[in-house]
């Protein structure tokens, strides 16, 4: 490149795992330990600009004690696997090495229809060689290009600092953003003036809103209900692991848009930047993870770690309007030791922000665990009082490791790892019951429940498989899944609810469903090729575009004689042809499943198809040609 004089130079990597060391011309400039998170360094002092330069970087993805994640079902992966860049700037500048972080900082203190308030941050650096005075502005820009509103503050930033600088504004009648609904987006631009001279500019999204929620009715978005319902997700891919493109980042996103989701579980890690930017688009509220997934080792050098790449997750993902909560963990197993003398201070009233409290500490070998997931809810009220924290937990209601966070969520998989399909409402109100007893009003959400699927695998009527065999059976899912969103329809109180999983994902650990290293609980498969059944119910429960989708399609051929056929459909009448035929009415005792009980397919070709009416009166169809043996 060429030269530029009295610039500095950063370079920043929007990911590596697990261990990245970086050289610049054959000089060791820094180390970062963690997999999921951007981090930058700064290059000026072995840059040559003008010139050819090295730049080298060695990453070590080598299971490592004190790195969390430690465990889960999930590849790591490793490697440099998304993108670096070169950042030039002024020696004066909005700085790049907050944590990776833009440097900026919105945090929405109060918002209403009415008016919004703003706590604005910028992190000045200065690397010349004397103290400068200079000023921060701050302009709201809504989508037609009009200043909505602005702010600046003054400042001074001695040589070899770097400060905060704050300042408050007000945007009156604010366009709010408003989920799939309406994700309206402000542009807020910050820009840093040395006298006359702009030296530095930086964009953040902004899209204002409010939520609250209710212990009996969930989730409410801007003052009124907005149940959220969606899915986690996993970004790997056949072939590429996590070095996956910006285009695929984007496909994922649509695909669970155009499925219906209002929410989105982003387990159980860091994710990408191009996930957060497309769900500020298009409206989706996202749950961010951090990576202790499972194990927490007892190292101060793990805790260190662990609060480092908390920091980046929030700081990274400060100013997305569709983040709403602060993942601590997943999964977490340990338990107070039996011979422990903890007591622990259970609020006799509903709560949002987190209330409990140890009264005395454990023993010292039990105390750091403890330590690390109080510490990071402490770090993410400090810096950020707008968002609530939570977990997700398959561990018993009773366990006190569940009342750390603000809210709660559990993973529970009535009819597929024990129980029945049968046990889900009563497994749901059991686990209110337990949590209740022990804090009333405690916000409750489930943040995993689903089933394995291979598409390519069928059986009529189906039975209850085993979750590690190699017979996952596609009808399955759709059992499973059936009934555990028919008891969450029913109970308002659940504030957010994500299946697990949007697509089939990598997890060496896996033998199973005859597809080896897989978890296939994805709705979609892990090439995004095939939509499995289970898929068109979600679509058919959660969105108003018509449409009508006959299931087990890929069973094909099927032995001859009587099956039953299901359909999913939005639209309120379906009707059942088989080669031409009409079959009498569905048996239709859930919403928008139509059965067929009992149709007669006799040997050879069959035609199979489905007429479905909207309610604006015009009809859709879906069909295929399944060959009887």
């Amino acid at each position: 490149m060429a030269a530029e004089t009295g610039k500095r130079y950063y370079i920043y990597f929007e990911g590596a795992a697990t261990v990245a060391k970086v050289y610049v011309n054959g000089q060791y400039i820094g180390e970062h330990r963690g997999n999921f998170a951007g981090f930058c360094f700064d290059i000026t002092d072995v840059f040559q600009p003008g010139a050819e330069n090295l730049i080298a970087v060695r990453v070590d993805n080598a299971w490592n004690k004190n790195i969390p994640p430690l465990a889960g079902d999930f590849n790591i992966f490793g490697g440099l696997y998304r993108t670096a860049h070169l950042l030039v700037t002024n020696p004066i500048c909005i700085s790049p090495l907050d944590y990776g972080s833009p440097g900026a900082y919105i945090l929405q203190q109060q918002v209403s229809r009415r008016e919004a308030r703003l706590k604005l941050t910028a992190i000045v650096r200065n690397t010349s060689r004397q103290r400068h005075e200079m000023r921060v502005q701050w302009r709201a820009i809504d989508h037609a290009g009009n200043v909505v509103a602005h702010a600046s503050v003054d400042c001074a930033v001695e040589s070899g600092k770097q400060e905060s600088c704050h300042a408050a504004m007000r945007i009156d009648h604010p366009h709010l953003w408003h989920g799939r609904h309406d994700p309206y987006l402000y542009t807020m631009q910050i820009t840093l003036w040395l006298g006359r001279r702009c030296v530095d500019e930086v964009t953040q999204p902004l899209g204002l809103r409010f939520f609250h929620i209710d212990p009996e009715k969930g989730f409410f978005l801007n003052g009124q209900s907005y149940p959220l319902h969606g899915v986690c997700t996993h970004d790997d891919r056949p072939k590429i692991g996590r070095a996956v493109t910006r285009a695929d980042y984007i496909q994922d996103c649509q695909m669970i848009y155009d499925l219906g989701a209002r929410s989105v579980r982003l387990a159980h890690y860091q994710h990408d930047q191009a996930m957060y930017d497309a769900f500020d688009r298009l409206g989706i509220v996202v749950w961010t993870e951090d990576g202790l997934v499972n194990h927490i080792e007892e190292e101060r050098a793990f805790d260190i770690n662990a609060r480092q790449q908390f920091l980046e997750l929030v700081k990274q993902n400060y100013n997305h309007p569709c983040v709403f909560v602060w993942s601590l963990y997943n999964e977490l197993g340990f338990r107070l030791p039996p011979q422990s003398q903890t007591r622990l201070d259970f609020p006799a009233t509903p709560v949002l922000k987190s209330q409990f409290r140890f009264k005395e500490l454990p023993s010292e070998e039990f105390r750091l665990p403890w330590q690390i997931l109080f510490s990071l809810n402490q770090i993410a009220h400090d810096l950020d009082p707008s968002r609530l924290t939570v977990a997700a937990t398959d561990q018993h209601a009773f366990n006190p490791i569940n009342y750390i966070t603000d809210i709660i969520s559990f993973n529970r998989y009535f009819g597929w790892y024990g129980y029945t399909p049968a046990d889900w409402p009563g497994g749901l109100d059991r686990i209110r019951r337990h949590v209740h007893e022990r804090m009333p009003g405690r916000i409750i959400g489930l943040s995993e429940y689903g089933a394995g699927a291979n598409p390519f695998q069928h059986q009529s009527p189906v039975k209850q498989p085993k979750p590690g065999g190699q017979w996952h059976p596609e009808e399955w899912q759709c059992v499973v899944h059936e009934a555990a969103y028919k008891a969450i329809k029913e109970r308002p109180w659940l504030w957010n609810t994500t299946l697990w999983v949007m697509f089939d994902f990598s997890s060496a650990g896996r033998n199973e469903g005859a597809d080896p290293g897989r978890n296939d609980k994805g709705l979609v498969t892990y090439d995004r090729k095939i939509k499995k059944d289970a898929y068109f119910y979600y679509q058919a429960q959660w969105t108003t575009k018509p449409f009508v989708y006959i299931c087990e399609r890929r069973y094909n051929p099927r032995p001859a004689g009587t099956f039953a056929i299901k359909a999913y459909s939005n639209c309120p009448k379906v009707e059942l042809f088989i080669d031409g035929k009409g079959q009498p009415p569905a048996d239709t005792p859930q919403e928008h499943v139509f059965n067929w009980p009992a149709v007669k397919l006799d040997v050879g070709e069959v035609h199979i198809s489905a007429r479905a009416t909207g309610a604006d009166g015009h009809q859709y169809r879906d069909e295929y040609v399944v060959k009887a043996t």
